[in-house]
Protein backbone atom coordinates (compact mmCIF):
# COMPACT_ATOMS: atom_id res chain seq x y z
CA UNK A 1 0.00 0.00 0.00
CA UNK A 2 1.11 3.34 -0.59
CA UNK A 3 -0.28 6.85 1.20
CA UNK A 4 -2.74 7.85 -1.50
CA UNK A 5 -4.41 4.19 -0.80
CA UNK A 6 -4.74 4.96 2.94
CA UNK A 7 -5.98 8.81 1.70
CA UNK A 8 -8.74 7.27 -0.43
CA UNK A 9 -9.84 4.75 1.84
CA UNK A 10 -10.40 7.03 4.52
CA UNK A 11 -12.28 9.38 2.26
CA UNK A 12 -14.31 6.60 1.24
CA UNK A 13 -13.71 2.81 0.89
CA UNK A 14 -15.72 2.63 -1.70
CA UNK A 15 -13.19 5.23 -3.93
CA UNK A 16 -10.58 2.86 -2.39
CA UNK A 17 -12.43 -0.58 -3.52
CA UNK A 18 -12.81 1.16 -6.87
CA UNK A 19 -9.22 2.68 -7.63
CA UNK A 20 -7.91 -1.01 -6.92
CA UNK A 21 -9.47 -1.81 -10.23
CA UNK A 22 -8.63 1.53 -12.05
CA UNK A 23 -5.41 1.52 -14.88
CA UNK A 24 -5.89 4.60 -15.79
CA UNK A 25 -2.06 6.70 -15.04
CA UNK A 26 -3.57 11.05 -14.63
CA UNK A 27 -1.54 13.26 -17.23
CA UNK A 28 1.10 15.27 -15.64
CA UNK A 29 -0.28 19.17 -15.06
CA UNK A 30 3.21 20.60 -16.12
CA UNK A 31 6.29 19.54 -18.31
CA UNK A 32 9.04 18.36 -16.66
CA UNK A 33 11.98 19.01 -18.94
CA UNK A 34 15.11 17.75 -16.67
CA UNK A 35 15.60 14.76 -14.02
CA UNK A 36 14.76 16.97 -10.76
CA UNK A 37 16.51 14.51 -8.91
CA UNK A 38 19.94 15.36 -10.43
CA UNK A 39 19.68 19.25 -10.00
CA UNK A 40 18.61 18.98 -6.32
CA UNK A 41 21.53 16.69 -5.85
CA UNK A 42 23.51 19.78 -7.18
CA UNK A 43 21.90 22.36 -4.98
CA UNK A 44 22.47 19.90 -1.80
CA UNK A 45 26.04 19.34 -2.34
CA UNK A 46 25.78 15.58 -2.36
CA UNK A 47 28.52 13.63 -3.57
CA UNK A 48 28.39 9.85 -1.58
CA UNK A 49 25.15 8.72 -1.31
CA UNK A 50 22.88 5.51 -1.02
CA UNK A 51 19.93 5.82 -3.49
CA UNK A 52 16.95 3.36 -2.79
CA UNK A 53 15.17 1.00 -5.26
CA UNK A 54 11.59 0.03 -5.29
CA UNK A 55 10.39 -2.54 -3.24
CA UNK A 56 13.50 -2.33 -1.20
CA UNK A 57 12.65 -3.72 2.87
CA UNK A 58 13.26 -1.91 5.93
CA UNK A 59 16.65 -3.92 6.52
CA UNK A 60 18.28 -2.55 3.67
CA UNK A 61 17.05 1.00 4.18
CA UNK A 62 18.84 0.69 8.03
CA UNK A 63 22.18 -1.08 6.37
CA UNK A 64 22.70 1.90 4.38
CA UNK A 65 22.14 4.14 7.19
CA UNK A 66 25.31 2.65 8.41
CA UNK A 67 27.43 3.44 5.33
CA UNK A 68 26.00 6.92 4.12
CA UNK A 69 25.27 10.23 5.06
CA UNK A 70 23.21 10.77 2.88
CA UNK A 71 20.18 8.75 1.33
CA UNK A 72 17.94 9.32 -1.81
CA UNK A 73 14.73 8.05 -2.75
CA UNK A 74 14.53 5.92 0.66
CA UNK A 75 12.09 3.25 1.05
CA UNK A 76 10.54 2.37 4.19
CA UNK A 77 7.55 -0.38 4.88
CA UNK A 78 5.20 -0.09 7.94
CA UNK A 79 2.55 -2.74 7.82
CA UNK A 80 2.42 -2.81 4.67
CA UNK A 81 2.36 1.00 3.93
CA UNK A 82 5.33 2.25 1.98
CA UNK A 83 6.50 5.27 1.87
CA UNK A 84 9.48 7.02 -0.23
CA UNK A 85 11.70 10.24 1.48
CA UNK A 86 13.13 12.12 -0.86
CA UNK A 87 16.70 13.19 0.75
CA UNK A 88 17.70 11.77 4.48
CA UNK A 89 20.60 13.54 5.65
CA UNK A 90 22.38 11.79 8.87
CA UNK A 91 23.34 14.36 11.38
CA UNK A 92 24.76 14.75 15.32
CA UNK A 93 21.19 14.38 16.95
CA UNK A 94 19.46 12.31 14.35
CA UNK A 95 18.38 13.21 10.94
CA UNK A 96 17.44 15.68 8.73
CA UNK A 97 14.43 15.22 6.45
CA UNK A 98 14.27 17.12 2.86
CA UNK A 99 11.07 17.17 1.12
CA UNK A 100 10.82 18.12 -2.60
CA UNK A 101 7.96 20.09 -4.07
CA UNK A 102 7.25 21.90 -7.55
CA UNK A 103 5.62 24.39 -6.06
CA UNK A 104 6.97 28.21 -5.40
CA UNK A 105 5.61 29.19 -1.94
CA UNK A 106 4.68 25.42 -0.14
CA UNK A 107 1.75 26.58 2.83
CA UNK A 108 0.77 23.68 5.34
CA UNK A 109 -2.06 22.73 2.49
CA UNK A 110 0.85 21.30 1.24
CA UNK A 111 1.59 19.17 4.34
CA UNK A 112 -0.50 16.01 3.99
CA UNK A 113 1.94 13.57 2.84
CA UNK A 114 4.88 15.10 4.68
CA UNK A 115 2.62 13.83 7.89
CA UNK A 116 1.93 10.81 6.90
CA UNK A 117 5.56 10.21 6.16
CA UNK A 118 6.55 11.85 9.33
CA UNK A 119 4.06 9.58 11.44
CA UNK A 120 5.67 6.16 10.04
CA UNK A 121 9.16 7.34 10.59
CA UNK A 122 8.67 7.99 14.07
CA UNK A 123 6.97 4.38 14.44
CA UNK A 124 10.05 2.91 12.85
CA UNK A 125 11.91 4.74 15.75
CA UNK A 126 13.79 7.25 13.97
CA UNK A 127 14.85 10.31 14.85
CA UNK A 128 14.04 13.30 12.97
CA UNK A 129 16.35 16.42 14.16
CA UNK A 130 14.50 18.98 11.48
CA UNK A 131 12.35 18.63 8.43
CA UNK A 132 12.83 20.71 5.18
CA UNK A 133 11.47 21.26 1.70
CA UNK A 134 12.99 22.05 -1.41
CA UNK A 135 10.57 23.96 -3.79
CA UNK A 136 11.00 26.28 -6.88
CA UNK A 137 12.58 29.55 -6.32
CA UNK A 138 9.55 31.94 -7.93
CA UNK A 139 12.31 34.90 -8.11
CA UNK A 140 15.07 33.20 -10.54
CA UNK A 141 15.41 33.84 -13.85
CA UNK A 142 17.13 31.34 -16.14
CA UNK A 143 19.82 33.62 -18.03
CA UNK A 144 21.95 30.90 -19.85
CA UNK A 145 22.69 27.05 -18.34
CA UNK A 146 20.15 26.01 -15.62
CA UNK A 147 22.10 27.31 -12.47
CA UNK A 148 20.37 24.72 -9.94
CA UNK A 149 21.35 26.86 -6.92
CA UNK A 150 19.23 29.50 -7.63
CA UNK A 151 16.59 27.59 -8.81
CA UNK A 152 15.51 25.96 -5.58
CA UNK A 153 14.91 27.38 -2.27
CA UNK A 154 15.03 25.19 1.23
CA UNK A 155 12.81 26.61 3.97
CA UNK A 156 11.71 25.21 7.00
CA UNK A 157 8.99 26.77 7.32
CA UNK A 158 5.82 26.99 5.36
CA UNK A 159 5.00 29.78 3.89
CA UNK A 160 1.29 31.74 4.43
CA UNK A 161 -0.59 32.80 1.53
CA UNK A 162 0.81 36.09 0.29
CA UNK A 163 4.74 34.32 0.24
CA UNK A 164 5.24 35.25 4.16
CA UNK A 165 7.33 32.68 6.11
CA UNK A 166 4.56 30.75 8.63
CA UNK A 167 5.07 28.13 10.90
CA UNK A 168 7.51 25.82 11.40
CA UNK A 169 7.39 22.79 9.42
CA UNK A 170 8.60 20.47 12.06
CA UNK A 171 6.16 22.06 14.54
CA UNK A 172 3.78 22.06 12.32
CA UNK A 173 3.61 18.33 11.64
CA UNK A 174 4.12 17.17 14.96
CA UNK A 175 0.88 18.79 15.92
CA UNK A 176 -0.57 17.29 13.26
CA UNK A 177 0.71 13.87 13.02
CA UNK A 178 -1.70 10.97 11.74
CA UNK A 179 -3.13 7.92 13.70
CA UNK A 180 -1.35 5.81 11.46
CA UNK A 181 -2.29 2.04 13.28
CA UNK A 182 -5.63 3.03 13.93
CA UNK A 183 -5.79 4.18 10.08
CA UNK A 184 -4.10 0.51 8.55
CA UNK A 185 -6.59 -1.22 11.15
CA UNK A 186 -9.46 -0.06 9.45
CA UNK A 187 -7.79 -0.62 6.02
CA UNK A 188 -6.44 -4.11 6.57
CA UNK A 189 -9.51 -5.51 7.99
CA UNK A 190 -12.37 -3.64 6.00
CA UNK A 191 -14.97 -6.30 4.22
CA UNK A 192 -14.87 -5.24 0.30
CA UNK A 193 -17.93 -7.08 0.29
CA UNK A 194 -20.19 -5.54 2.89
CA UNK A 195 -19.25 -1.90 1.81
CA UNK A 196 -22.15 0.39 2.51
CA UNK A 197 -21.79 4.02 1.01
CA UNK A 198 -24.10 7.24 0.83
CA UNK A 199 -24.25 9.86 -0.91
CA UNK A 200 -22.24 12.70 0.43
CA UNK A 201 -20.62 16.14 0.25
CA UNK A 202 -17.12 14.50 -0.12
CA UNK A 203 -18.35 12.64 -3.63
CA UNK A 204 -18.79 16.22 -5.48
CA UNK A 205 -17.15 19.00 -3.06
CA UNK A 206 -14.22 20.49 -4.71
CA UNK A 207 -14.30 18.30 -8.30
CA UNK A 208 -16.92 14.99 -8.45
CA UNK A 209 -15.14 11.93 -7.57
CA UNK A 210 -14.28 10.03 -11.19
CA UNK A 211 -16.37 7.05 -10.28
CA UNK A 212 -19.70 8.82 -9.41
CA UNK A 213 -21.83 7.52 -11.74
CA UNK A 214 -20.56 4.32 -10.95
CA UNK A 215 -22.01 4.56 -7.13
CA UNK A 216 -25.12 6.67 -8.29
CA UNK A 217 -26.14 5.24 -12.05
CA UNK A 218 -29.67 6.48 -11.86
CA UNK A 219 -28.34 10.21 -12.07
CA UNK A 220 -27.23 10.12 -15.12
CA UNK A 221 -30.46 9.67 -16.54
CA UNK A 222 -32.26 12.73 -14.53
CA UNK A 223 -33.78 15.71 -16.10
CA UNK A 224 -31.68 18.33 -16.31
CA UNK A 225 -33.87 20.63 -14.37
CA UNK A 226 -33.88 18.15 -11.54
CA UNK A 227 -32.75 19.68 -8.09
CA UNK A 228 -29.88 17.32 -7.86
CA UNK A 229 -28.25 19.67 -10.65
CA UNK A 230 -28.10 22.60 -8.27
CA UNK A 231 -24.29 23.83 -8.63
CA UNK A 232 -22.52 24.44 -5.34
CA UNK A 233 -25.37 23.28 -3.07
CA UNK A 234 -25.14 21.97 0.20
CA UNK A 235 -28.75 20.90 0.77
CA UNK A 236 -29.89 19.74 -3.35
CA UNK A 237 -30.38 16.40 -1.55
CA UNK A 238 -31.39 17.40 1.77
CA UNK A 239 -34.26 18.63 -0.66
CA UNK A 240 -34.49 15.98 -2.91
CA UNK A 241 -35.78 13.26 0.37
CA UNK A 242 -38.42 15.87 1.14
CA UNK A 243 -39.63 15.48 -1.96
CA UNK A 244 -38.10 18.62 -3.91
CA UNK A 245 -37.52 17.27 -7.33
CA UNK A 246 -37.45 20.34 -10.03
CA UNK A 247 -35.29 23.58 -9.73
CA UNK A 248 -38.19 25.37 -9.98
CA UNK A 249 -39.42 23.77 -6.43
CA UNK A 250 -36.12 24.75 -5.01
CA UNK A 251 -36.72 26.37 -1.12
CA UNK A 252 -34.90 29.26 -1.49
CA UNK A 253 -34.20 29.61 2.43
CA UNK A 254 -32.02 26.31 1.65
CA UNK A 255 -29.89 27.52 -1.42
CA UNK A 256 -26.69 29.78 -1.18
CA UNK A 257 -27.80 32.09 -3.43
CA UNK A 258 -25.15 32.14 -6.10
CA UNK A 259 -25.44 34.05 -9.55
CA UNK A 260 -25.44 30.52 -11.27
CA UNK A 261 -28.13 28.94 -8.76
CA UNK A 262 -30.31 31.58 -8.93
CA UNK A 263 -29.96 31.39 -13.48
CA UNK A 264 -30.67 27.92 -12.88
CA UNK A 265 -34.19 27.70 -10.80
CA UNK A 266 -34.95 31.14 -13.12
CA UNK A 267 -34.49 28.81 -15.93
CA UNK A 268 -36.56 26.56 -14.67
CA UNK A 269 -39.45 28.47 -13.83
CA UNK A 270 -39.37 30.42 -17.44
CA UNK A 271 -39.58 26.99 -19.10
CA UNK A 272 -35.55 26.23 -19.74
CA UNK A 273 -34.54 29.60 -20.62
CA UNK A 274 -33.01 33.08 -18.62
CA UNK A 275 -30.51 35.45 -19.27
CA UNK A 276 -29.70 38.93 -17.95
CA UNK A 277 -30.92 41.14 -20.23
CA UNK A 278 -29.72 44.34 -19.22
CA UNK A 279 -26.26 42.60 -18.61
CA UNK A 280 -26.07 40.99 -22.23
CA UNK A 281 -26.98 43.96 -24.04
CA UNK A 282 -24.54 46.08 -22.15
CA UNK A 283 -22.04 43.90 -22.99
CA UNK A 284 -22.87 43.51 -26.97
CA UNK A 285 -22.68 47.24 -26.81
CA UNK A 286 -18.89 47.24 -25.61
CA UNK A 287 -17.92 44.83 -27.33
CA UNK A 288 -19.61 44.64 -30.98
CA UNK A 289 -17.07 47.03 -32.99
CA UNK A 290 -16.32 45.26 -35.93
CA UNK A 291 -13.98 43.30 -37.52
CA UNK A 292 -14.85 40.97 -34.06
CA UNK A 293 -11.71 38.53 -33.60
CA UNK A 294 -11.96 35.09 -31.55
CA UNK A 295 -8.67 33.80 -30.64
CA UNK A 296 -8.10 30.97 -28.84
CA UNK A 297 -4.37 29.72 -27.00
CA UNK A 298 -2.79 26.44 -26.40
CA UNK A 299 0.59 26.77 -24.48
CA UNK A 300 2.87 24.31 -22.26
CA UNK A 301 3.76 24.79 -18.26
CA UNK A 302 7.06 24.21 -17.50
CA UNK A 303 8.16 23.48 -13.69
CA UNK A 304 12.00 24.35 -14.62
CA UNK A 305 12.37 27.18 -17.31
CA UNK A 306 14.07 25.64 -20.26
CA UNK A 307 14.58 28.69 -21.96
CA UNK A 308 16.33 32.55 -21.30
CA UNK A 309 14.11 35.00 -19.48
CA UNK A 310 11.42 32.17 -18.10
CA UNK A 311 10.89 31.25 -14.49
CA UNK A 312 9.76 28.36 -12.76
CA UNK A 313 6.33 27.31 -13.66
CA UNK A 314 5.77 29.66 -16.52
CA UNK A 315 3.98 29.21 -19.60
CA UNK A 316 5.18 28.59 -22.93
CA UNK A 317 2.05 29.65 -25.67
CA UNK A 318 2.94 27.53 -28.67
CA UNK A 319 -0.42 27.88 -30.77
CA UNK A 320 -3.34 30.05 -31.50
CA UNK A 321 -6.50 30.39 -33.60
CA UNK A 322 -8.35 33.10 -34.62
CA UNK A 323 -11.72 33.65 -36.68
CA UNK A 324 -12.17 37.07 -37.59
CA UNK A 325 -15.96 38.18 -38.26
CA UNK A 326 -16.73 41.14 -40.69
CA UNK A 327 -19.77 43.21 -40.56
CA UNK A 328 -21.23 42.06 -44.07
CA UNK A 329 -20.83 38.15 -42.61
CA UNK A 330 -17.51 37.68 -43.81
CA UNK A 331 -14.94 34.87 -41.93
CA UNK A 332 -11.31 34.87 -41.89
CA UNK A 333 -9.24 32.32 -39.97
CA UNK A 334 -5.24 32.71 -39.16
CA UNK A 335 -3.30 29.74 -37.31
CA UNK A 336 0.09 29.40 -35.91
CA UNK A 337 1.42 26.38 -34.28
CA UNK A 338 5.52 26.91 -32.93
CA UNK A 339 8.11 24.37 -31.73
CA UNK A 340 10.83 24.84 -29.20
CA UNK A 341 11.51 28.46 -28.10
CA UNK A 342 9.20 29.85 -29.96
CA UNK A 343 8.18 32.95 -28.08
CA UNK A 344 9.22 35.48 -30.47
CA UNK A 345 7.91 34.52 -34.12
CA UNK A 346 4.59 33.68 -31.96
CA UNK A 347 4.31 37.04 -30.88
CA UNK A 348 5.46 38.71 -34.42
CA UNK A 349 2.53 36.18 -36.44
CA UNK A 350 -0.16 37.08 -33.88
CA UNK A 351 0.30 40.77 -34.55
CA UNK A 352 0.24 40.53 -38.48
CA UNK A 353 -2.79 38.34 -37.92
CA UNK A 354 -4.71 40.45 -36.03
CA UNK A 355 -6.71 43.10 -37.41
CA UNK A 356 -5.84 46.73 -36.52
CA UNK A 357 -8.90 48.09 -35.23
CA UNK A 358 -12.48 46.31 -33.84
CA UNK A 359 -13.32 44.24 -31.30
Amino acid sequence: MHITDVQKFLKCPRLYQLSLKDEYKPFPYFNINIKTTDSLIKKLGIYNYYEGVPNENNEDTFDAFKRFEWLINARFVYRGLRIKIPFINKVKNGYDIYFSLLNLNPTNNDSNNISWCISVLKRLNISINNIYIIHLNPAYKREGELDDQQLWTITDSFYTPTGKQGQNIKEYIEENLFNVDASLDALLHFDSDDISYNRSSKCTSKNKCKYYDICFPEEKNLPTDSILKLVGSQHKYEMYEDGIKYLSQVDMLKIEGTKQQYAQVMASKLGGLYYDKLALNNWLTSNSKFPISFIDFEWDLYAIPPYDGMSPLEVLPFQYSIHVYQEDGQVSHYEYIGDGDCRKEFVANLLKDLPKSGT
